[in-house]
């Protein structure tokens, strides 16, 4: 069971302040203050983000791009947010500012190249699995709560690795022998990243049950102390990882699933088959290709109904 006693709470929290929060910039928590309300008018939110030149234009290039899929191309926060809804249109916000922010933090770009490529990968992953979802368990989570989750679930590396200069040794070394991340850092004591990534999204006004998914994501989806909602969104972050890492492998993955009994386990929990998650990727696939025609169109964030 992973939890924060009070003694890893104030280690964490130190630690944080050492190396600094990758920060929101101040309009996103004007805006996550403004969202508290059920429907706030377009010209409140323009008003708020436009306080920010350079976000409103990261913002507006994400939001174009095939990943949000709108109807028409947008030329303003407003006009995107009326079309967006107010959820779909704080993750296109929430989205550019983690990335500017992390430009910013002092990274070796290659490696925050390669994080950023993982995390946006992980994200569209897990909002196209969770819209495959059906009735009970569909209607417990939000597909875009899922892609904050895949965004911001490894944002304790990012802060580990300004903070510990061998941490980068660790990552290499579980990525190459296939190891737990988790419990590699515990045999070098060193804070978990899922910890230090829980301590530091606080900051970031994420949804707390998302919070709790960040600290909880390398044990179990069926550990006892996940309650379903936590168990869905886990489920959904280890095969969207799962997905993230097939994405530049020619050949398809159903071998795989034989040798990763979690993930066989995760599909029976969730409902979803091999030939869905085949789809998924194959979707997800040609968005890295355009040079070739596309025949239909990339997974698109759904967008609100309001």
């Amino acid at each position: 069971m992973q939890q924060l006693n009070q003694n890893e709470l104030e280690m964490i929290e130190s630690l944080v302040q050492s190396v600094g929060i990758p920060s929101p910039p101040n309009v996103v928590l004007e805006l996550s203050k403004l969202f508290e309300s059920d429907a706030p008018a377009p010209k409140d939110v323009a008003h708020i983000i436009q306080k920010d030149a350079a976000l409103v234009a990261k913002t507006l290039t994400a939001i174009n791009s095939p990943t949000f899929a709108l109807r028409c191309a947008v030329s303003s926060a407003q006009h995107a947010y009326t079309l967006m809804g107010p959820t779909t249109f704080q993750v296109a916000v929430l989205a550019s500012a983690l990335h500017d922010s992390l430009t910013s933090y002092g990274i070796d770009e290659e490696i925050l190249e390669k994080y950023w490529q993982h995390s946006t990968n992980t994200a569209e992953f897990c909002h196209a699995l969770a819209l495959r979802l059906h009735a009970h368990k569909g209607k417990l989570i939000n597909a875009e709560h899922a892609y904050l989750l895949g965004l911001f679930h490894d944002i304790g590396e990012i802060m580990l690795l300004k903070h510990n200069a061998k941490y980068v040794e660790i990552l290499k070394e579980s990525s190459n022998r296939h190891l737990n991340l988790s419990r590699l850092e515990r045999a070098f004591e060193i804070e978990e990243h899922s910890k230090v990534g829980f301590v530091s999204t606080e900051k970031w006004k994420l949804d707390g049950t998302i919070r709790h998914c960040i600290l909880k994501h390398h044990i179990p989806f069926n550990d006892p102390s996940n309650n379903e909602k936590e168990q869905i969104y886990l489920a959904l972050l280890s095969l969207a990882e799962f997905l993230s890492l097939q994405l530049h492998k020619d050949s398809y993955l159903e071998q795989n699933y034989q040798s990763k009994s979690n993930i066989l386990d995760e599909l029976h929990f969730l409902g979803i088959d091999t030939q869905c998650m085949k789809d998924i990727l194959e979707e997800r696939q040609r968005k890295h290709m355009p040079q070739k025609p596309r025949i239909d169109e990339p997974e698109a964030i759904a967008v609100d109904e309001h």
